[in-house]
């Protein structure tokens, strides 16, 4: 007998932006990380993804890095954290060897972070 589960993963919204479509995904499947890649033509980062985790939801939403952060996090309504050492994870992601990993973040050392952040390895590489 096989066992499927599911991380939770599912089509969250989509904008149009200078007459381009694009998809927003929270805890995405690694096909739904391409599919959100392959929408990104204009940015520094070609086939990149930019992406916000909130620690307390354990939420991790991608979207293509042609739309900057402030635009999709009004669009999904977030809220910043504020405590100490931060609510949420936001950075860019690239795909390297088959895996995606993480480019820069708000967090420039994770350091003793990684322990609270080690749910978002399931979707992407935040070990650096």
């Amino acid at each position: 007998m096989i066992k499927i589960f599911s991380l939770g993963e599912e089509f969250f919204d989509a904008i149009t932006r200078l007459d381009s479509y694009y998809e927003i995904f929270i805890n995405p499947t690694s096909k739904e990380l391409d599919e959100v890649s392959k929408q990104t033509e204009i940015a520094t980062y070609e086939e990149s993804i930019r992406f916000v985790a909130i620690k307390k939801k354990k939420e991790l939403y991608v979207w293509s890095a042609d739309v900057l952060h402030q635009y999709m996090l009004n669009k999904i309504d977030f809220k910043y954290g504020t405590d100490k050492y931060g609510d949420y994870l936001i950075g860019i992601i690239e795909k390297r060897e088959g895996k995606w990993v993480m480019l820069n973040s708000n967090y420039t050392e994770m350091g003793s972070l990684i322990k609270d952040w080690d749910w978002v390895n399931k979707y992407i590489d935040i070990s650096g």
